[in-house]
């Protein structure tokens, strides 16, 4: 497969200088492009193999890289929490597409949005999330969805998607509206600062719980709930290996392993828990059809492969488990930004008080109604814009692959931003700045373009199902 970068004209331009030999490659590539245009003669018929095979792919050493150790390579020129600004950031500096070196390990990077959905269109059969994510969340005991590959995500998605279908995720509403009141009591609370991302996590879990387990953990007013607490072990923990450059835990543990080992072994209890409780209540009610379910766990016990045969209490638990997860830290965050965005803003909050005030009815507050609200849309919008739920991704090529020019070896580990175009001053004028109203006074077909360009749950058959 070639996949041609956007601009490469002016892309040759700005690198020329930096990468003379992948700029001529790129010259010539126009030229025969340009030729077979305005001839309507096929290049592949009219010069010489060596000249085309050339032009048709690179060497992954020619992507543009910031200079680094000769031993550490980039590493030590970041935050380890905060890799996902550097890689924004070296994707910014070479024009949408480099390259970062750990030690011995090489990253690609690519921040064009065609170029993303490209590779996560065509998973599983070219590529498929890094290996060390599916090992690390299998030595965790909760390979579920998230990080099944192949045929094991297949399985696990028919797992899943009964779930979530719409009806069960409207039925859900009254359960959201009150623990939304909860929430709003917990914050009437405090008179001076709080921890709203703590706050939010909270909020998150109990959501969360009930929409999986139809049980109300109550972590807002419980704040020693250990199941909260548990969570916030093992999420940092799985972020943290996945950056790891070396897997010492295989032979050795540290402090932090053990807490996370104790952490595991308490949730698998809270879930067994829960699962009992549904099997137990499904066998009471004589439950047999997943569209008698009443949350998530139950619609997963009833659902039935295509042999008509269940799934195991490992595959529920790991599902059940990346639910949780998930639904707490992401969601979580995304809330946090948006609060923390709208602080600086009080005239924004009058204007925001006032659109909900005047479109909503007193009462539940349905999905539809968020069409009438365009203000809140474009706040949510933009703080997913500056502040994407998952800011990349991980993958690799299952062979070797042509990616805007240059050939990735299999096995090497791409970073798909997510976000990336997002701060394109081209696109967003203003990029690094809160600006909801971009996505209100515009037309719908930009509107469209700008949500075309920003990937926040993904792409492809393995789009987030947390997007409904």
């Amino acid at each position: 497969m070639f996949l041609c970068a956007p601009n490469s004209t002016v892309f040759c331009i700005l690198n020329f200088t930096a990468r003379p030999y992948g700029a001529l490659q790129r010259f010539i590539h126009m030229v025969l492009n340009t030729f077979e245009i305005y001839t309507s003669a096929p290049f592949s018929t009219t010069f010489p193999k060596y000249l085309l095979e050339f032009t048709m792919s690179l060497n992954m050493k020619f992507i543009p890289a910031p200079k680094g150790h000769w031993l550490k390579g980039n590493l030590g020129q970041f935050e380890e929490h905060k890799i996902h600004n550097y890689f924004y950031k070296s994707a910014r500096e070479f024009c949408g597409t480099s390259r970062v070196r750990f030690l011995h390990k090489q990253f690609v990077i690519f921040q064009d949005s065609e170029t993303v959905k490209y590779l996560l269109k065509h998973r599983p059969e070219k590529f498929r999330r890094a290996k060390m994510m599916e090992q690390i969340f299998n030595e965790m005991g909760i390979n579920g969805v998230f990080s099944a590959e192949g045929d094991e995500w297949k399985k696990q998605r028919m797992l899943m998607n009964p779930a979530f279908r719409p009806s069960q995720i409207k039925a859900f509403y009254p359960s959201i509206t009150q623990i939304t009141h909860r929430l709003i009591n917990r914050l009437n609370k405090n008179s001076t600062d709080v921890d709203i991302q703590s706050i939010l996590m909270s909020y998150t879990v109990d959501i969360t719980s009930s929409l999986a387990f139809g049980k109300d953990v109550n972590t807002l007013d419980n704040t020693e709930s250990r199941l909260q607490q548990n969570l916030n072990i093992i999420f940092p923990m799985m972020s943290y290996r996945m950056r790891a450059v070396f897997p010492y835990w295989h032979w050795f543990k540290l402090q932090r392993d053990r807490r996370l080992d104790q952490a595991l072994n308490e949730v698998k209890c809270h879930v067994d828990e829960f699962i009992k409780a549904a099997k137990e209540k499904i066998a009471a009610l004589g439950f047999t059809a997943v569209d008698q379910a009443e949350n998530l766990l139950e619609a997963m016990i009833l659902t039935k492969n295509s042999e008509g045969n269940g799934f195991s209490e490992q595959e529920i638990f790991s599902n059940v488990v990346t639910l949780l997860l998930a639904g707490e830290d992401t969601t979580a965050n995304t809330l946090s930004w948006a609060f923390d965005y709208l602080a600086d803003k009080p005239e924004l909050q009058e204007q925001l008080y006032h659109e909900i005030i005047t479109m909503l009815e007193p009462g539940e507050v349905l999905l539809d109604d968020l069409n009438n609200l365009p203000l809140l849309s474009g706040v949510i919008h933009e703080s997913m814009r500056l502040k994407p739920v998952a800011p990349h991704l991980y993958l690799e090529p299952i062979q070797d692959e042509i990616i805007e020019g240059y050939t990735i070896p299999s096995g090497t580990t791409i970073v798909a931003l997510l976000g990336g175009e997002g701060f394109d001053e081209q696109i967003f004028p203003q990029p690094n700045s809160f600006d909801p109203f971009r996505w209100v006074d515009v037309s719908e077909d930009l509107k469209r373009d700008y949500a075309a360009r920003l990937l926040p749950f993904g792409y492809g058959a393995r789009l987030c199902p947390g997007r409904q």
